[in-house]
């Protein structure tokens, strides 16, 4: 059997019912690969379309590297050099 309805899916993987729901909702999982709704509107997982999303996405699994820096030689233009952008404080 592959289809299994939310709870049985919840209990063979831990996944909880709102991460799974959140998962459809989001688009992480596709209708049609990873789940199916059944003629009375129960949704059912896929357990070879939740394989294949698993290994199709080993990467996620590995560290990712840290962002870049930026590079800009532009400075910001706060109080003290010279900048314009504000009108000077009423007194």
């Amino acid at each position: 059997m592959d289809y299994v309805r939310i709870r049985r899916f919840e209990e063979l993987t831990g996944y909880t019912e709102e991460a799974i729901r959140t998962k459809i909702n989001r688009g992480v999982w596709r209708e049609g690969f990873e789940y199916r709704r059944a003629p009375d509107g129960n949704i059912l997982i896929s357990i070879r379309g939740f394989e294949e999303w698993v290994e199709s996405r080993k990467e996620y699994g590995q560290r990712r590297p840290a962002p870049s820096k930026s590079t800009s030689t532009t400075r910001g233009r706060g109080a003290g050099n010279g900048s314009n952008s504000s009108p000077p404080p009423l007194t």
